[in-house]
């Protein structure tokens, strides 16, 4: 009976052993699959993330790209401008050299042009004061009629000399010094009225007193000289009045 026990034991042993070891096999298998889930869950997560990391280093990239175009667009654009403005600085320079160049003939003409009006001015100049010096000196020898015809073509030929004054008064003074007492009148009131304020006006009022005095017009003459008296009271044709005591002198304004 023992024996008959010991062997059924014994025969029960393997099964017992095998049950156990399967048991194990099962539970390493069960281990391997959540580990091997673990890790399939853990690439799967890698591989999402590894995907991500690539999308976002592609946007980068792109951003990148377009960044690097719009500075290659904008630096094109900067070089276009820069070119545009450098020609138009060379077409401003051309246009200033040119203008210079122009205003370098302009200014040479106007000098040349001055030149030769000053030169014209000088001519007329001496022109005007050697014919007014050849009547002067026929005035001074004495050739009256002479001086007369040269003293009147003079104001033709250069009606605008600062000399016509003058002029004006020696055909008068002429006249007076001819013994033409009635020319010399006429000349010397028309003296006064064109020059009331000329250079010779003392002059042509005392001539033109002394001419009424030998015509007898004693009013005139008095008017004459009291005007001369009162205009020119420091002349020296005042001081001969003054020195005359023969002759009836109106008195003179305060001045």
């Amino acid at each position: 009976m023992l024996k008959r026990y010991l062997l059924i034991l014994l025969s029960a042993l393997p099964l017992v052993s095998t049950s156990g070891c399967s048991r194990i096999t099962l539970l390493r298998i069960e281990e391997l699959k959540a580990v091997e889930s673990r890790i399939d869950s853990t690439r799967a997560q890698l591989s999402l993330f590894q995907d991500a990391i690539t999308k976002q280093q592609k946007d980068e990239y792109e951003l990148i790209r377009l960044l690097r175009a719009d500075q290659q667009l904008r630096f094109s654009e900067i070089d276009r401008k820069v070119e545009s403005i450098a020609g138009n600085l060379s077409e401003s320079q051309q246009r200033l050299s040119q203008i210079d160049k122009k205003t370098q003939e302009f200014k040479s003409k106007w000098e040349e042009k001055a030149k030769a009006d000053s030169l014209a001015v000088k001519q007329k100049v001496d022109e005007t004061a050697k014919f007014y010096q050849l009547a002067t000196d026929d005035f001074n020898a004495k050739r009256y009629e002479l001086a007369i015809g040269g003293f009147k073509d003079f104001k033709v030929r250069y009606p605008e000399s600062p000399l016509i004054d003058e002029a004006t008064y020696f055909i008068a003074e002429s006249y007076y010094l001819l013994n033409n007492y009635q020319a010399a009148e006429e000349a010397l009131l028309g003296y006064i009225k064109t020059y009331p304020q000329g250079k010779k006006i003392c002059s042509a009022l005392h001539k033109l007193g002394l001419v009424f005095e030998l015509a007898k017009k004693d009013k005139s003459r008095d008017m004459v000289f009291k005007k001369l008296l009162e205009q020119c009271p420091d002349s020296d044709e005042a001081t001969i009045l003054k020195n005359s005591p023969e002759k009836e002198i109106p008195p003179a304004k305060v001045r």
